[in-house]
């Protein structure tokens, strides 16, 4: 039994498991960890935190999703161009979040209502072509 185990171990390696990320602008909290996120009921709050957390090497991982919740308003709180930006290169070195073909990063939503509604406040960059919320660079 016990080589049975040990050749089970070697046949199929364990693969980190994907996670789920919660983040509501009205029922979350931007001081709660990483794990706490992963419940729905104790949701991040802000795109900041998501990016913050997402950018820093080795917390996002192919297959992780951040889900945004139905009915929430999720605005850029930073004064440059995205409260979210997420690049899927490394520029001067430095690793950035990606998936992979087999195991992409996605964002969705979650819950009841209207779609999660995305806004760049209209004073913070003065052209709109220049507004994002969340980017998405390739």
């Amino acid at each position: 039994m016990r080589l049975l185990s040990i050749a089970f171990i070697i046949l199929f390696p364990f693969t980190s498991q994907a996670r789920k990320f919660y983040i509501s602008s009205s029922t979350g909290n931007d001081s709660r960890t990483a794990t706490q996120a992963q419940n729905i009921a104790t949701p991040w709050q802000s795109l900041q935190k998501v990016e913050q957390w997402a950018n820093t090497p080795g917390n996002a991982q192919p297959g992780d999703t951040f889900a945004f919740k139905r009915g929430d308003v999720f605005t850029n709180g930073y004064s440059w161009y995205s409260s979210f930006h997420w690049m899927n290169y490394a520029p001067e070195g430095y690793q950035m979040p990606s998936g992979t073909q087999a195991n992409p990063i996605v964002l969705t939503n979650y819950g009841t209502g209207d779609l999660p509604n995305f806004l760049y406040p209209a004073t913070t960059i003065p052209s709109n072509a220049d507004r994002n919320v969340i980017s998405l660079v390739s």
